[in-house]
This record gives C-alpha cells, structure tokens and sequence, in this order.
C-alpha cells in the first residue's frame, strides 16, 4: 500500500515538473482582464492558455489574484544576410538586457531598429547587429 502511494505521488511530482517546465511566464490576473486580454496581451492563443492551465478547462472566467500559466512562444533569433539578427521580445525584456544578450549597445539597437524611445513591446521584432 505504501509503495502504491509512493508510486502516485511520484508520477504526480513528475508530471507537475513537465508542466512547470512548458511554463514561463505566469500572470495573476488583475480585476477587469479575461482570458482574450490575456491571451492578446502575451500573444497565445486563448485554446492554448486553457491547454496549460487544466483549472481553467470547463470556465470561460478567470478570477481575480488567480495566477496563470502562459504558454510562451519561443523568442527566436534568426540569421540575416543583412548583417543583423532578428530577436523577438519576451516578456520581461528591456533593450539594456537584450544588449547585454547578444553583446552590442542598446543605442546600437535602438539606431538599427528606427526607435525613438526605450519602449519596447511583447512580441515585437528588433534587429540585432551582428559582430
């Protein structure tokens, strides 16, 4: 009998762990968004919030202080015969961290990208010069 609850609290464990693993990001959920906000907001589709988050697989509603899995789509960086490489902004990103990244200036960025202030956005596309 131990052994049986040994065994299920292990498979429990491993399968908590692979879930923690697609898991990224996490978002407590303020008063006034919904899962559309949410999902436009990281750029996911709502089916995929839902995926990641099995509480949520029967509600259309989200609670307020509820926290939630997001399933990020990957940044990628993809060579260019331009000279540059092409970074996607992942949550949590300034241009001062995705100098430091890649080993270039955050004005470099900024010149190379055309941008007038330090704001960037989830999602959005920059060029990274290449060395």
């Amino acid at each position: 009998m131990k052994l049986l609850v040994v065994l299920i609290l292990g498979i429990s464990l491993l399968v908590e762990g692979a879930q923690a693993a697609k898991c990224r990001i996490y978002h407590k959920v303020r008063s006034g968004e919904s899962l559309w906000i949410i999902a436009k907001k990281y750029r996911v589709s709502i089916k995929d919030i839902k995926r990641v988050n099995p509480s949520l697989k029967n509600r259309k509603y989200v609670r307020m202080g509820e926290r939630l899995c997001i399933p990020a789509k990957r940044s990628y960086t993809a060579r260019s015969s331009k000279g540059y490489k092409i970074y996607r902004v992942r949550p949590g990103d300034s241009l001062d961290k995705i100098a430091k990244k890649f080993g270039v200036s955050w004005r470099e960025i900024k010149r190379v990208n055309g941008l007038r202030s330090n704001t960037i956005r989830v999602g959005q596309k920059l060029k990274i010069p290449v060395k």
